[in-house]
């Protein structure tokens, strides 16, 4: 059965015409890039690149940061990896207090830490970092992991 696009197509074409074909090497790029696609090894349209992308992982974790802190963790430290330079400390800052306000002081712990690892001296991770410590003096929890992560 032919589609009703291909029917008037083959309509319009003239009756000894061919397909027209794509110069060669043009045809041979396209193939290749296909390949790469299928194989996983090149991502579709650059999505990690793209500063959507990063607004729109950033909220997904905002807001798993209230539900499920845990995997609110994951997924920001799988952003960290994945667009690597792209994150500021802002970015590390905010997480980690939007989870340390949720309830979950050691998941926001945890990025802070990975914050304070990629930007030393930042002043917003500082006073995150200040907060998780003084929530410490009530939790022996947060307490080990402060100490095992080598903080006073």
């Amino acid at each position: 059965m032919l589609r009703p696009r291909r029917l008037l197509r083959r309509l319009q074409r003239p009756e000894g015409a061919q397909r027209r074909r794509l110069p060669e090497d043009l045809s041979q790029r396209l193939r290749g890039r296909q390949e790469r696609l299928r194989g996983g090894r090149c991502r579709p349209h650059g999505q990690h690149g793209r500063p959507q992308y990063k607004a729109a992982k950033l909220g997904l974790v905002e807001t798993l940061a209230h539900t499920i802190a845990a995997k609110a963790k994951t997924e920001f430290l799988a952003l960290a990896t994945a667009i690597g330079d792209k994150l500021t400390a802002k970015d590390y800052s905010y997480i980690g207090g939007v989870l340390v306000s949720a309830g979950d002081p050691e998941s926001g712990l945890a990025i802070v830490h990975q914050g304070t690892l990629k930007f030393p001296s930042d002043p917003g991770l500082e006073k995150i970092l200040a907060a998780i410590k003084a929530k410490a003096a009530s939790d022996p929890a947060l307490t080990s992991a402060l100490s095992g992560l080598g903080y006073p």
